[in-house]
């Protein structure tokens, strides 16, 4: 069984079961097919005329596909710069992988917990990864390990709730019901594969983070599969404090709609 560090929010059921998507389409769009480094642009969120002011939103998908794993973190070295962000598949409460992106090379996944290991190759240099804990941390101020597997050399470190908080940042900003949350769409991670890669599943996760004071509390995270939002009446959602919006993909997969 997976054994999850990090403190989420039970996820939503939506009905929803996974299948091949016309991810594809949304690739070409964002100028990238099959699995390249995402662009980076911002995607257009526009407000659509209602009787409530931030009741409806409409949400351009093409440039946010695997936006995070390019704006979060990344370390160089003599093979390059690689890319480190977090990814959430659909699964709670162990939904949350390391996603490395290698110079040129296709995403890697590993599933952050207890007994996190990982081992890979780019540019003739082997990697590793592993999780620092101790019992004096609080479990989100553990620490994830990027090593040189030859040297041990660590290449890149950062407690858990650092490199959330910078993927968090990297999603698209809405706001329902006055609340402000960041939207991701990303490919799930396959695991028949070691690490893991991304495949042809999509998921929609929307996060909230929870602050007191100005200061952050948890993320509580809501998440959907793709496909599901493609149904014409979409998936009604149950967000913070029992709020509810309706989520619907447009009919050809390049917008998302928001509503209340």
């Amino acid at each position: 069984m997976k054994a999850m560090l990090l403190l989420f929010l039970p996820a939503l059921p939506c009905a929803a079961a996974p299948g091949a998507l016309d991810f594809q389409r949304l690739a070409a769009a964002a100028g990238s097919p099959g699995f390249v480094l995402p662009q980076v642009s911002i995607p257009l969120t526009r407000a659509v005329p209602s009787a409530a002011e931030e009741d409806t939103a409409r949400v351009d998908l093409a440039p946010l596909l695997d936006r995070h794993l390019s704006l979060a973190d990344s370390f160089t070295d003599r093979v390059g710069r690689h890319l480190v962000a977090v990814t959430l598949d659909q699964t709670e409460p162990d939904g949350a992988w390391l996603t490395v992106t290698p110079p040129g090379a296709q995403p890697l996944m590993v599933l952050i917990g207890a007994g996190m290991k990982g081992q890979w190759s780019a540019g003739g240099r082997s990697y590793t990864i592993d999780l620092d804990i101790n019992i004096f941390r609080a479990r989100l101020n553990n620490i994830i390990r990027i090593r040189d597997a030859d040297t041990d050399e660590v290449l890149w470190s950062r407690r858990i709730i650092e490199i959330m908080s910078t993927s968090y940042f990297a999603g698209q900003a809405v706001r329902i019901g006055g609340r402000p949350y960041r939207l991701f769409l990303g490919r799930m991670p396959d695991e028949s594969r070691r690490p893991a890669v991304a495949s042809d599943v999509l998921g929609v996760c929307l996060i909230y983070d929870e602050t007191l004071g100005g200061k952050h509390v948890k993320f509580q995270t809501f998440r959907v599969f793709f496909a599901a939002l493609q149904r014409p009446d979409g998936v009604m959602m149950r967000l913070v404090d029992g709020d509810r919006a309706r989520l619907t993909v447009s009919p050809d997969g390049a917008f998302l709609d928001i509503s209340r």
